[in-house]
């Protein structure tokens, strides 16, 4: 997502890769922490393979740790969705611009600056997604 915000950076030859290079020190320091103290609490064949984090909680009789765990796993596909719908309409803003899509894409909101007809179309577009798609497929 952070190619899709670089026109709205102050100065984004320094911002953007210094951005990308601490998010993925984040990344990898949290999913290093995440996966010791994950095999520290069981023993990784005996985990549950379809929710690892989850059932290491459960194992070790933290029901509530492993509803927290559980609720952010499910709650992975609305934050996905939410950066769907910021990068997407950007996309078709940039395209527009271009003269890939129609202009209807290139307008921007006078008060907030953001393309307001993709936000609306892209958010339609995931909502009808949400309702018509079975999930179970996905999964």
């Amino acid at each position: 997502y952070c190619v899709t915000v670089t026109e709205e950076a102050k100065n984004p030859k320094r911002d953007i890769p210094r951005a990308i290079v601490i998010c993925l020190v984040i990344v990898v320091l949290l999913f290093i922490g995440l996966t010791v103290t994950v095999m520290g609490m069981v023993p990784f064949y005996a985990l549950n393979e379809d929710s690892c984090v989850a059932d290491a909680f459960k194992q070790n009789g933290s029901i509530w740790l492993q509803r927290i765990s559980a609720f952010g796993a499910s709650s992975n596909m609305i934050i996905s969705a939410l950066g769907y719908t910021m990068a997407g309409p950007r996309q078709a803003w940039r395209f527009s611009k271009d003269g890939f899509l129609c202009k209807c894409f290139s307008y921007l909101s006078p008060k907030s600056q953001i393309p307001s007809i993709g936000t609306i179309v892209f958010m339609l577009v995931g909502i009808l997604c949400a309702g018509f798609i079975d999930l179970t497929n996905i999964l």
